[in-house]
């Protein structure tokens, strides 16, 4: 369903991009046109560049779009279903990214992540477990205060705390 989801939303974010790339060159073609004319350039040139600046805005408004959908993908592993060698600060990150919206301003997140080795697990569920974590966290401090996020290697084990 998530590798459906993300495709089609794909496909409308590429044609939205594709007409803002469009009409940006539009807005530098009118405002051509109009530095030959003498006649109200200041407000034209006002109207431009409040043109210019809705069109910029979109285009951020879409790259973010594209991140969100890029972590999406990585969150739920679409392409790795199977047991593998993953980076277990990776998927921590990658878990805290996806749960950020849900981060009030009054919560300070702390990161201390140790350097560890790779472990044999299944991407998607270690970050569905770790999402599960960190909101947990959020519940138990009311939204207010510090999560630290820590890893590390001890005695052969990777151990992550928050």
């Amino acid at each position: 369903m998530v590798a459906a989801l993300s495709h089609e939303l794909n496909n409308p974010v590429g044609v939205i991009a594709s007409n803002l790339a469009t009409q940006e060159k539009w807005i530098q073609r009118i405002a051509e046109a109009f530095s030959l004319i003498p006649t109200n350039l200041d407000k034209v040139n006002k109207l431009l560049g409040i043109g210019q600046e809705l069109n910029q805005g979109s285009v951020l408004a879409l790259k973010r779009i594209r991140v969100m959908l890029e972590r999406l993908r990585e969150f739920t592993h679409l392409d790795e279903a199977e047991t593998k060698y993953v980076d277990v600060n990776h998927e921590l990150l990658t878990a805290l990214e996806m749960v950020k919206s849900e981060i009030g301003t009054e919560v300070q997140i702390q990161k201390d992540l140790g350097t560890l080795p790779q472990i044999i697990s299944k991407p998607g569920k270690l970050n569905l477990a770790f999402a599960s974590l960190i909101r947990n966290a959020l519940q138990a401090i009311n939204q207010q205060g510090v999560i630290k996020l820590f890893s590390s290697h001890k005695n052969g084990n990777v151990e992550i705390t928050d």
